[in-house]
């Protein structure tokens, strides 16, 4: 669950923890716990059963000495004894046969005098005046209670029941608020920075305005700052492949201007200009083309690719072949070693032509009467085939050596094409899950490794 789920564990059970410290403090102070009519029931009840046994013995002085002492009590209980019937004990009402014991559902007196020793104990409901009033039987006479029931205060009556809700609700603010400013403070820097982001403004960062969290909204704000620098590299990639196309476009333009303009003034030279405005239509037809297959190997590209079950190493021996009779020109040769097999299902003209402008860049850049070495193998047990292209070209920088994957980059001014055939090779091979890489070889020249995974 992570770091928030502990924290908002942490804060429900400080939420209890805050609900009943306050209940605590609160009744320290107002004293409402326990019910006070559930504290004066039970004097009055017990006050009752003692009264009961005194007078049972005819005691009578002593039960008024006894309540005397109750009335010097805080909060006094108001207690009076007084003679019953004067016909004797047996025209008394028992006191177990009194309502305030038995709901009024019997009026039937006791036999025994062991039937009283243990009333039960049920809510005292005094009559319309406020009085408990019971009969008592000695053992020569009867006598009369009466205690005066202690009226409790809407605030007595309540607060027991309404107290608890209010601590929970106190203790529930406290903690939502302290939980919303921990959740909605990051939420709404990340609010902040999507809205930048929409502007079209890609520098913007929050991973540091996040501060020394550790939890899952850090983390968010991490990939956000991820996501930001990514948007900001293509958007920084598409400017740039936007000037580079145009200035690749204006170039051609410009030459077959130039030949439209000598035309005007001399017509005759007609026969002259069209071979060379031919290589310029076709060299800035060539341009669009690499830039539309450029453009096709996006980001999403490889969910889109239609593939079919081809033999990796038969494209291979084709592409030697065809760039092995341009190769003869210069006197270049090329040796292939490695593996004779290797089927899967990829985009074929894609994978033709990520190999096609490797193996062409090393005719080009190899020195006459050199040798470029392909060789090929199984990695992974056997789960990609990895495709290695050596020539013995000019040397090459170390820190120049990722550029040359970059849209429209030629380490050199004098160099012929557009610079986008190792661009295209990476594209298309990392549209099928590969990877392309390039190495300096120490005695000149690159040793360019495409990795072609096992697709079913």
């Amino acid at each position: 669950m992570g770091r928030t789920f502990w924290h908002s564990f942490l804060t429900i059970w400080l939420t209890m923890a805050g609900a009943i410290a306050i209940i605590a403090a609160a009744n320290a102070y107002l004293r409402v716990l326990p019910p006070k009519d559930s504290f004066i029931d039970s004097r009055e009840f017990y006050t009752m059963e003692a009264l009961n046994a005194y007078l049972r013995r005819d005691q009578i002085d002593e039960a008024r000495a006894y309540t005397a002492m109750l009335a010097r009590l805080t909060p006094p209980i108001r207690a009076r004894v007084t003679p019953g019937p004067l016909g004797g004990p047996q025209d008394c009402k028992t006191w177990a046969d009194h309502p305030f014991f038995n709901g009024g559902q019997s009026d039937k007196p006791l036999s025994t005098a062991d039937e009283i020793d243990a009333p039960p104990h049920p809510p005292i409901r005094p009559d319309k005046d406020g009085v408990v009033r019971l009969d008592a039987r000695g053992e020569r006479a009867c006598y009369h209670i009466e205690i005066q029931k202690e009226r409790l205060s809407y605030f007595d009556r309540y607060a027991p029941a309404v107290l608890p809700i209010i601590a929970g609700l106190m203790a529930s603010v406290i903690s939502s608020f302290l939980l919303a400013s921990y959740l909605v403070a990051p939420i709404m820097k990340l609010r902040g920075g999507l809205k930048t982001l929409a502007g079209g403004d890609f520098r913007v960062r929050i991973g540091r305005q996040l501060g020394r969290r550790r939890d899952e909204l850090a983390t968010l704000g991490k990939d956000f700052d991820v996501t930001a620098a990514k948007l900001e590299e293509m958007d920084a990639a598409q400017k740039r492949l936007f000037h580079d196309v145009s200035h690749e476009l204006r170039s051609p333009l410009s030459r077959l201007q130039a030949a439209v303009g000598l035309l005007r003034k001399n017509p005759a030279r007609l026969e002259a200009l069209l071979p060379r405005m031919e290589r310029e239509i076709k060299r800035q037809d060539g341009l669009v083309e690499e830039i539309l297959t450029l453009a096709r190997l996006g980001p999403n590209a490889a969910a889109s690719l239609e593939r079919e079950t081809i033999d990796v190493i038969d494209l291979v021996a084709a592409i030697i072949d065809d760039a092995a009779f341009e190769a003869q020109a210069k006197s270049v040769g090329m040796d292939y070693a490695g593996a004779q097999s290797f089927v899967t299902r990829v985009n074929g003209e894609l994978i033709y032509r990520a190999i096609e402008n490797v193996a062409r860049n090393a005719v080009k850049y190899s020195p006459p009467g050199s040798r470029i070495r392909i060789s090929s193998s199984l990695g992974s047990g056997g789960e990609t085939l990895d495709l290695a292209i050596r020539n013995p070209g000019p040397v090459v920088p170390q820190e120049d050596i990722e550029k040359i994957f970059h849209p429209f980059t030629r380490l050199q001014e004098s160099e012929s094409g557009y610079g986008l055939g190792l661009a295209i090779t990476r594209r298309a091979v990392e549209a099928h899950g590969g990877s392309v890489e390039a190495l300096a070889n120490p005695e000149g020249g690159l040793t360019v490794t495409i990795v072609i995974p096992r697709l079913d």
